[in-house]
């Protein structure tokens, strides 16, 4: 057994001994600044951050994909289904050195990405929570993603090659994300910014206004043939005719009021004197 070989041997026994149930519950429950403590504490203080290259990164994939190590079951208001863990996968990759990463996956592994920084190349299909907290870089799935893509996505850009399932955008912060293919059911969920590009859009899948947020959801593709989809399109889907608007309260140097027209201001765009009663229309919160 090669140096390399050794390596990849141990960081899945690391795995196996120091990634416990009890962490995975915590990654996903915590604070914000308590997930990432954990996230970034993972390995760090058990291995050379420069011996963690692309090459070991597979190694170390191809070992817990035929161990099935983490493996587990996920249920989520859509179904129940087996999910395979990948944050350690995503650690791993915060750790490593280099700058561009590309891995080959055989199951589909979530929360893959998480925190990601940096160019990340993803060949096969993907789990739930592709991107999830995703702060800059980009990724890219030669393949399918499944719910919740994009989940508290900051910043950056992920593209996915393929379609994706339920939940796209949930609480998208930042950053853009585009779907060269169809998305499924309550795109844009509470997103509080960023862009959505659906080549394949189906309307109907957008969320119920009531639960929209701002943000940007075009038909097409950058570079490509594409249109803005505009609040009065999403507005024909409610009975109510209501809308709820969701912004970071963490802004600075401008008050709730400024915020919301400004939103209100990029949102309508040319639908201003559109034959709609604003003020029956909009509801304004914030998180």
């Amino acid at each position: 057994m090669g140096r390399k070989d050794r390596l990849a041997e141990k960081i899945v026994e690391l795995i196996e001994k120091y990634y416990p149930d009890i962490t995975i519950t915590s990654l996903r429950s915590a604070s914000d600044e308590v997930k990432y403590d954990l996230f970034r504490s993972l390995f760090s203080e058990k291995l050379d951050p420069k011996e963690i290259k692309e090459e070991i990164i597979q190694k170390v994939i191809e070992e817990l994909e035929n161990r099935n190590v983490l493996e587990s079951e996920f249920i989520s208001q859509h179904n129940r289904k087996k999910i395979y863990d990948g944050i350690p996968i995503s650690a791993l990759q915060n750790l490593s050195p280099e700058e561009k990463i590309e891995i080959e996956i055989k199951k589909p592994w979530g929360d893959l990405g998480m925190y990601n920084q940096k160019t990340l190349r993803i060949k096969g299909n993907v789990g739930d929570f592709l991107g999830n907290k995703m702060i800059g870089g980009k990724i890219v799935v030669e393949g399918d993603a499944e719910d919740y893509t994009g989940y508290y996505m900051c910043d950056g850009e992920l593209w996915i090659n393929g379609n994706t399932g339920n939940v796209l955008g949930n609480y998208l912060r930042g950053g853009r994300i585009v779907v060269n293919g169809k998305a499924g059911k309550k795109i844009g969920y509470r997103m509080g910014g960023g862009e959505i590009w659906v080549k394949e859009l189906n309307l109907e899948n957008l969320s119920f206004p009531e639960e929209m947020g701002v943000g940007k959801i075009y038909r097409g593709l950058p570079g490509e043939d594409f249109e803005l989809v505009s609040i009065l399109e999403i507005l024909k889907k409610s009975e109510n005719k209501w809308i709820f608007f969701y912004f970071d309260k963490r802004e600075e140097g401008k008050d709730f009021l400024d915020r919301a027209v400004d939103a209100l201001t990029r949102i309508f765009l040319g639908h201003k004197n559109a034959n709609h009663n604003i003020e029956d229309t909009i509801y304004f919160q914030y998180f």
